[in-house]
């Protein structure tokens, strides 16, 4: 049997512009899409549903955790410039015979920065730092197939493969 039945991560590294971050914290999150919505309601309608807007996403954001406010952390911290980070870890599988498997994930976000939190002092502990990112663009790939890739900024629009937006841009 073929079939990769995904387990965790075993391993991962952030890059800042290609740099290695070394402050980081335990766990890096990927960012929530939202599709903005609106009701549609009217005769021949039981009640209100919420449809999506094809393309069009709410804010996201994304917090990136660091051990402490040192080089790493304003390294990010870049007021007035784009914030560009890649992810790169291996997902552990488990092979329909039983036997583990490592497969790639990249994560690339691309934004502006929103803010930052430089932590707190406290004897014996790390001060919980992090950078918020305002997110413009954002890539996932698993094992070299690009999953989802969202370009707000470029009306680019990709999931498991397929351009949604194809059809909206040829309109337009």
């Amino acid at each position: 049997m073929n079939k990769n039945i995904p387990d965790k991560f075993t391993h991962y590294n952030v890059y800042s512009e290609g740099n290695r971050l070394l402050g980081m914290g335990d766990e890096m999150p990927i960012p929530e899409l939202a599709s903005k919505t609106s009701t549609l309601t009217g005769a021949g309608i039981l009640g209100d549903i919420e449809t999506e807007t094809l393309g069009q996403f709410d804010s996201m954001e994304v917090e990136v955790p660091f051990r402490m406010p040192m080089d790493d952390c304003f390294s990010v911290f870049k007021p007035g410039e784009r914030v560009d980070l890649t992810v790169r870890g291996a997902i552990q599988t488990m092979k329909g015979d039983g036997s583990l498997k490592q497969v790639g994930a990249r994560m690339v976000i691309r934004g502006g920065l929103k803010g930052a939190n430089f932590g707190k002092f406290k004897v014996g502990e790390a001060a919980e730092s992090s950078v918020k990112v305002e997110v413009y663009y954002f890539l996932l790939e698993v094992d070299g197939k690009k999953m989802i890739e969202l370009d707000k900024l470029n009306s680019i629009f990709v999931v498991n493969g397929k351009d949604i937006l194809e059809k909206v841009r040829s309109l337009c």
